[in-house]
């Protein structure tokens, strides 16, 4: 079950695969989950999607390997245009080789083909991984803690 966002909407993902199947199947795995999932095929539509609701995103499913842009391109402009939405990496390669493909600037990692209960519990993963930064960086350093 996808963590209520507390704003009376539907957590959101974009999902980035080339893969049709696996885009449907993912689709269905976490609407059923609570999730609203919005899809894209490649690197630019991706781009185009974030672009236009970064704000409306709470997590990206990325695959690595897509067509039209490489991974680390991808997730570079990714962050550039909204570096606090949390990404998980779905691939069929091993978790370590994707790593190095991106720098191991992941939160999560998922292989493919997705588990009907693996996807959405890394995402639910991911938001409470960003949740938790965000809150550790909201609290001020006191001087004594550094001694």
């Amino acid at each position: 079950m996808a963590i209520d966002h507390g704003e009376g909407r539907r957590l959101r993902v974009l999902f980035v695969d080339d893969e049709a199947s696996l885009v449907a199947l993912a689709r269905y795995t976490l609407e059923r989950s609570g999730w609203d999932v919005v899809a894209a095929h490649d690197g630019h539509e991706a781009l185009a999607i974030l672009e236009r609701d970064h704000n409306t995103i709470d997590v990206i499913v990325l695959d690595p390997i897509l067509p039209d842009v490489s991974g680390d391109q991808l997730l570079d402009r990714m962050q550039e245009i909204d570096d606090t939405v949390p990404v998980v990496v779905a691939s069929r390669l091993e978790a370590g080789r994707v790593a190095d493909i991106l720098g191991r600037r992941t939160a999560q990692f998922v292989h493919k083909p997705y588990s009907l209960v693996a996807l959405p519990c890394s995402l639910n993963e991911a938001l409470g991984q960003a949740a938790a930064v965000r809150q550790r960086a909201s609290y001020p350093v006191a001087h004594a803690d550094l001694a």
